[in-house]
Order: structure tokens, then C-alpha cells, then sequence
């Protein structure tokens, strides 16, 4: 009997995950995620033309999963004000830092393939548009705090650019020495973010 298609979907997302944050984006090979899987490079052919794909896959299911880990974490039910804005800031920063090192082994890997993705033009366009549609995602996590929740869309726009610059930086900062970067750093870039 055959293993469902979004079966064999799922496993191969789930190996390339676990690949990409081991090995980094180059060195995971479609045969080794084939076998992490406990697939034929076949089956992982017939869900995803290449690594680039399968990578761009495997970064809206993490991005996804971050902002619903995000989401769960912080919500308490509460809503407005000014010390809920800040309230909201300090739980944003803090997830961010710990998020920074427990996802280390995924930014380096994004990092990898955002460089790759930057010498070839459609792998650039695919990661642009996957990027626009988790920009969006963002904007709505921003934007009950940006500008007391009264951003237009140009602004809410600028401000979801400036988090994943803020988050991508930091982060990679981060891996290059963790003791330079805590929420309080997090908390300092979302601050200016606001008043910008």
C-alpha cells in the first residue's frame, strides 16, 4: 500500500528540516533527505522540483510554526493600552532572544540559502514571495503596537521589513557571539523600530 501524498510530504519537510539545520542548506543532499525520510529521492521529486524549492517549503512551515509558537506564548487575552503595548514589546523581545539560540542552527542555514537564493534571480523571486506572504503575517503581529495601532499600510509595511532585518541581523550576531545579544537588545531595536 502507498504512503498518502501529504504523508510523504510531511516526511520530507520534516528530514530537510532536521538536514538543513544540521548540515546547512548546501551540504544537505536530496538523497540524504530522501533517506532521513526513509524515501526514494523519487518521492522527493514528486513534491519538490529541487533543493530550492524544497527549502522555500521548508521556510513558510518554520515561519509558520515560529509565529503560532509566538502567538501562544504571549497571548493572555488582554488588549489596549499603553502598558499593554509595553507588555507586548518585552514578550516580543524576549521571544526573539530565545529564539535567536534555540533557532541558531536554522538562521545560519536561512542565511546560507538567502545568499544563495541572491545569485540566481527566480530563486530570488520565489524567496521574495514567500517572504511577502510571511511579511504579512508579521504585519499583523505588529500592528496593534505600531504607532498605537494607528499605522497606515505603507508604514506597517516598512515596519514588518525593519523586524525581519532586526531579527536576521541580531540573530546572526547572535551566532557570532551570544553574549552580545539578550532581549534587552531586541527590546532596544523594536524600540526604535516604533519611532521610526
Amino acid at each position: 500500500m502507498r504512503t498518502p501524498r501529504k504523508q510523504v510530504r510531511e516526511a520530507v519537510l520534516d528530514a530537510a528540516e532536521a538536514l538543513f539545520r544540521a548540515r546547512g542548506f548546501q551540504a544537505a543532499s536530496l538523497e540524504d533527505i530522501a533517506r532521513a525520510a526513509k524515501l526514494t529521492k523519487g518521492a522527493v521529486y514528486s513534491n519538490f522540483a529541487g533543493k530550492d524549492e524544497l527549502f522555500l517549503a521548508v521556510l513558510e512551515t518554520h515561519v509558520g510554526h515560529t509565529i503560532a509558537r509566538y502567538r501562544a506564548a504571549t497571548d493572555d487575552g488582554d488588549g489596549g493600552g499603553d502598558a499593554d503595548e509595553a507588555r507586548t514589546l518585552d514578550r516580543m523581545a524576549e521571544f526573539l532572544a530565545r529564539s535567536a539560540i534555540e533557532d541558531a542552527a536554522w538562521s545560519a542555514a536561512f542565511a546560507e540559502f538567502a545568499l544563495h537564493a541572491s545569485r540566481r534571480p527566480a530563486t530570488a523571486a520565489a524567496l521574495a514571495a514567500v517572504r511577502g506572504r510571511l511579511r504579512q503575517e508579521v504585519i499583523a503581529l505588529l500592528r496593534p503596537i505600531v504607532d498605537h495601532g494607528q499605522a497606515d499600510e505603507a508604514r506597517l509595511e516598512r515596519a514588518a521589513t525593519l523586524f525581519f532585518a532586526i531579527g536576521n541581523g541580531l540573530t546572526l550576531e547572535a551566532l557570532s557571539d551570544a553574549t552580545r545579544v539578550d532581549a534587552s537588545v531586541y527590546r532596544e531595536a523594536l524600540e526604535r523600530l516604533l519611532e521610526s
